[in-house]
């Protein structure tokens, strides 16, 4: 049910190529699950070079001649880009009587700031990751997040260790919202039930350090000398891949290493759920990035793998060790090798198999969460406090 025919909810991404990366499923979730509650504008793109998403107009002319013009105009008035966009979004917000801000990530709020003093509008804030952690990130917007932290309605944030980090910060604790992004346990539960399993580890993500894959691959050659039979599925790319083959083959374990590449998610599911044990090796890049609470970890759980995962960001929100999965120290290959080999060998995981599915179940239904969200845009259109856990 829609909550009013008049009101307008504008979301804003900032994305450089000024559109939403295929990856970015939970973005589009949230603009699908937004549109069904409230009338919507979506801006995708930095300031000077937003599009509107749904009818994928300009907001501002893109031509040579036009860029010229607007740096004629801040020459002239002093005014920055930053400047000049918060106008015209001022005049587009007014236009479409929109009533509240979401933004995807820090940056976005920040970018549109301005603006929403002006108007006295409410800001909804949703922290995913490299926007909360990175270092670079943190340096270059320290003044400016505190000053939307002060301002926000809510900022929601996607792990209770990323709501830990913000407040440590920013202060503001009350107005920090713990809510991960979800998946679809109940669809895949039912899609996975009759799936035979292969004796068989899977790792489902970017190659990227953050993701350390080169650190599951090593732990694996270490285990699969005592596991005769297990192979290991590795789904994903990017710039590790190289060194990840490399790593394989030097091992000689070309045989039991497979590396799918990237793959459409219904193929990649396909893959975890014949697997029998799930791998979320994550850890602290050097950069300072951590994961939020991984979309694939939810999804290996619903489909109900038994589930290896470091201490790290909302990994621990989701795995209870011994219950539902089991905990690592970052880094630790030692525990991972030995982990892998203890969980492989057990005769009956069915209990923390069970225990991993119901949980996914019960608290990961992207439903739910963006629920979540639409509630709380709308407690800051009628002035009222969110629901803070």
């Amino acid at each position: 049910m829609r909550d009013s025919q008049n009101t307008t909810v504008a979301i804003v991404v900032n994305s450089d190529g000024r559109t939403i990366a295929n990856s970015a499923t939970f973005i589009r979730s949230h603009i699908e699950a937004i549109s069904a509650r409230f009338n919507v504008i979506t801006l995708v793109g930095n300031p000077g070079s937003r599009r509107i998403y749904e009818s994928g107009r300009d907001l501002q002319g893109q031509s040579v001649f036009h860029r010229g013009f607007r740096k004629a105009a801040r020459l002239l008035t002093g005014k920055s880009v930053v400047e000049q966009d918060n106008a015209l979004l001022a005049r587009l917000f007014r236009q479409h009587k929109v009533g509240a801000v979401f933004c995807e990530y820090g940056m976005s709020g920040v970018g549109v700031l301005a603006c929403c003093k002006v108007l006295d509008l409410p800001l909804i804030v949703h922290f995913h990751g490299y926007d909360a952690y990175r270092y670079d990130i943190i340096e270059t917007y320290q003044s400016r997040y505190a000053e939307m932290f002060d301002y926000a309605s809510t900022i929601i944030a996607v792990s209770k260790d990323m709501q830990k980090a913000l407040a440590d910060r920013y202060g503001n604790i009350h107005k920090i919202l713990h809510s991960s992004c979800g998946a679809n346990p109940r669809d895949i539960v039912d899609r996975t039930k009759s799936t035979q399993r292969k004796a068989q580890f899977v790792y489902l993500g970017r190659l990227t350090p953050k993701k350390d894959p080169l650190g599951v691959i090593e732990c694996f050659s270490r285990a699969a000398e005592q596991l005769s039979g297990y192979r290991l599925a590795i789904i994903g790319d990017g710039e590790l891949r190289v060194q990840c083959e490399q790593k394989v083959h030097n091992a000689g374990l070309s045989d039991r290493v497979t590396f799918y590449g990237t793959l459409e998610h219904e193929a990649a599911l396909g893959i975890v759920a014949e697997s029998s044990l799930f791998v979320m090796n994550s850890v602290t890049a050097e950069s300072g990035d951590k994961e939020g609470t991984p979309v694939s970890l939810m999804e290996a759980m619903a489909a109900g793998l038994t589930p290896l995962g470091t201490r790290h960001g909302g990994i621990m929100d989701i795995i209870e060790d011994g219950v539902s999965g089991y905990l690592y120290d970052e880094h630790d290959y030692e525990a991972l090798t030995q982990l892998m080999v203890k969980v492989a060998r057990q005769k009956d995981r069915s209990k923390i198999e069970a225990n991993a599915q119901r949980f996914a179940l019960e608290h990961l239904d992207e439903a739910k969460k963006t629920a979540v969200i639409n509630d709380t845009i709308r407690s800051a259109i009628a002035g009222q406090p969110g629901s803070i856990s």
